[in-house]
């Protein structure tokens, strides 16, 4: 006996949201709904009286997923009282007679998909969409995996507390489309989001205590509240997308669809934030990342309310629909161009990272990302000129212990005297994708800022950059090392032409150690 759901994880969503939503969407009910409080930011002001951690006083808002499922989905739910793992069972099994999942609470500990089986404590939630005869449980688990896992009888014995059933009617009101996410929209401005955000900054910049809001979570920077509400707050944005998304189909305004390309750029910024602070959890925090973090932050507030300001400003009129930020970097349309000369920039004196070992082994010095993780050094032309067609690179040479590339932390690099039109980089990005601006140093005190953009080393390319080799991924753990076997890495070669052709003196890199340069040449 079992459903043919097909699990589905919304970004943004923990784990019992999650699975109400795909119950939803399996009864095909217009759960896109319940999205519309999802583009939301709440942060409360330090009490004196009982201080406490500033990721603890930011949150997502209020958030009416359940209520809309319930009132717009025609879609009840029970919390029947149970004492035992067999009225769980019992109860999953009288579910399943009426086509229904079940939403089972599962302590981590007993749940073997969980990357905390065996090893801590926490409530959990997953649909149970199937039994067989021996009360193994077939179970959706959106939030972690798309594959239907299986929970023996024994872990449901010690791990099932609680269980959430299912009713299914007509919603119960009908939905003015239009005036429903105009509401939408107008809430943002009741609740005083903008300011809200800009207020987070302000507090973060002067006076964020770094050590105290990661003290006492030692085992992932995943588990620091700050991390983790930045991750259902960016989430948020990508689900009031596929919200906007859903009403431009229902009311043919086809302006609501850009709404997603506006709030994906915001959402990559709230995504280079979170991945600013788990860079810090696992290498260094200081005062020019804090200062970068919060001016990241205030830039989010003021294009989030200008995209609001613009929708309730379009309401019949054409939204304004601007490119992708991966898109604002300009990129070269000469390459490949065989009558034009290369320079390769010298980096050796400015690395200062070690991401490249030549061996799978506990002694190899290489860390790119702080834990314990680099790349294994095969297939790669090691002290040579690398020509990808159209790019060259010299590429730096690999010897264990030595460092092979640049985290950006705004150092100065001198250039080759010459004329140049083009600039291209070679290198990855860790923990997330990320954009930031080069300063271009030109001859006669002339300054230009420049973006440029680097994809996350275990992704496809998703910002206009070639992936010029994939290789295996090392990871040093206490006792041993490994390859990640289902990860690859991934190295991006781009070229941009320069916002002006001339005499370059030098280059100033970001401020932004989760950008890692490998090699610079110009044209």
């Amino acid at each position: 006996m079992q459903l043919d759901i097909r699990p589905i994880h919304y970004m943004g969503m923990d784990c019992f949201t999650d699975s109400l939503v795909n119950v939803a969407a399996w009864l095909k009910r217009e759960y896109a709904l319940a999205f519309s409080d999802s583009w939301s930011f709440d942060f409360k002001p330090v009490d004196p009286d009982s201080p406490d951690l500033l990721g603890n006083r930011i949150a997502r808002g209020k958030d009416s997923i359940i209520d809309i499922i319930h009132a717009l989905c025609g879609i009840g739910f029970a919390f029947p009282n149970t004492e035992n793992s067999q009225e769980i069972l019992a109860i999953i099994r009288s579910q399943l007679a009426k086509g229904l999942p079940t939403i089972i609470d599962i302590d981590s500990f007993w749940c073997p998909w969980h990357n905390e089986y065996q090893k801590l404590h926490s409530p959990h939630f997953c649909m149970a969409m199937g039994i067989d005869d021996e009360n193994n449980i077939f179970c959706a688990d959106p939030i972690l995996t798309p594959r239907i896992n299986i929970l023996h009888r024994s872990q449901s014995m010690n791990g099932c507390s609680k269980c959430v059933t299912f009713t299914i009617a007509e919603p119960k009101e009908e939905v003015d489309y239009g005036i429903f996410f105009e509401d939408a929209v107008k809430r943002l401005f009741q609740i005083d989001m903008f300011n809200k955000i800009r207020a987070f900054a302000d507090e973060f910049e002067n006076s964020l205590n770094y050590a105290e809001e990661f003290k006492n979570f030692k085992i992932s920077a995943f588990y620091v509240p700050m991390h983790r509400r930045i991750s259902y707050i960016s989430g948020g944005r990508v689900l009031f997308s596929i919200f906007s998304n859903y009403i431009a189909e229902r009311t043919n305004r086809s302006e609501l669809r850009n709404v997603r390309n506006e709030l994906k750029k915001v959402t990559f910024k709230w995504d280079m934030v979170k991945g600013l602070l788990t860079k810090c959890y696992y290498d260094q925090f200081d005062r020019k990342t804090q200062y970068k973090i919060a001016d990241i932050i205030r830039k989010i507030a003021d294009e989030e309310e200008a995209i609001a300001i613009s929708l309730l400003q379009s309401q019949s009129s054409q939204y304004d629909s601007r490119e992708d930020a991966a898109d604002t970097c300009i990129e070269s349309n000469k390459a490949g161009m065989p009558d034009r000369e290369i320079v390769c920039v010298d980096l050796k004196e400015y690395f200062n990272n070690n991401g490249f070992g030549t061996s799978v082994s506990m002694d190899c010095k290489a860390n790119l990302t702080g834990l314990g993780e680099y790349f294994l050094a095969e297939g790669l032309p090691s002290g040579k000129v690398w020509d990808l067609g159209g790019m060259c690179f010299a590429f730096p040479e690999i010897c264990d212990g030595q460092n092979d590339n640049i985290s950006c932390r705004q150092q100065t690099i001198e250039i080759p005297k010459g004329i140049y039109r083009s600039i291209m980089l070679l290198g990855s990005a860790e923990w997330g994708n990320f954009c930031d601006n080069v300063l271009l140093h030109y001859e006669g005190n002339k300054t230009e800022a420049m973006q440029i953009v680097f994809t996350d080393w275990v992704s496809e390319p998703a910002l206009g950059e070639r992936a010029v080799w994939k290789g295996s991924i090392i990871k040093k753990t206490k006792n041993d090392a490994e390859i990640l076997r289902f990860l690859q890495a991934r190295i991006f070669a781009r070229e941009y032409i320069l916002p002006e052709e001339g005499s370059i003196e030098s280059i100033t890199l970001p401020h932004c150690p989760n950008m890692h340069i490998i090699a610079i040449s110009l044209c």
